[in-house]
């Protein structure tokens, strides 16, 4: 089971096998992330430091260039913030960084789940009584 997870505002993306890790980026930076079993990663997610532009020119992205640099840094900081060697590993970049924009946070997943708890047309509070 692992990890995959990203920054806010950034297309760079680590993986972890720590749920405390995950648990910890997640609540206290406001990183996106979700957990799977599969071994191969997301089609959205490349190895490649090279970018395809929407105007179809290729460009090299430097923090993907750079992102073992990158998860050493961010290694050394959890290690500040109390984590024992801790497992955190560059993997790649979103190939579309705009897929993360769709994405709901939280607190609205949870509201949208609420809601269609309420128009599922059934009154719990009858049933209570």
């Amino acid at each position: 089971m692992q990890y995959i997870l990203h920054a806010p505002r950034s297309s760079i993306v680590f993986s972890t096998i720590d749920s405390s890790i995950s648990r910890f980026l997640r609540r206290q930076h406001k990183w996106a992330g979700f957990k799977t079993e599969r071994d191969t990663l997301p089609e959205y997610i490349s190895e490649s430091c090279i970018r395809e532009l929407d105007d179809g020119e290729v460009e090299i992205d430097d923090e993907a260039l750079n992102g073992n640099r990158l998860s050493e840094e961010i290694r050394s900081l959890l290690i500040r913030d109390g984590f024992l060697e801790p497992d955190f590993r560059f993997v790649g970049r979103l190939v579309h960084p705009r897929i993360m924009d769709t994405a709901r946070s939280n607190r609205e997943s949870t509201k949208a789940r609420v809601e269609s708890w309420d128009e599922d047309g059934l009154d719990r509070r009858k049933n209570l009584l």
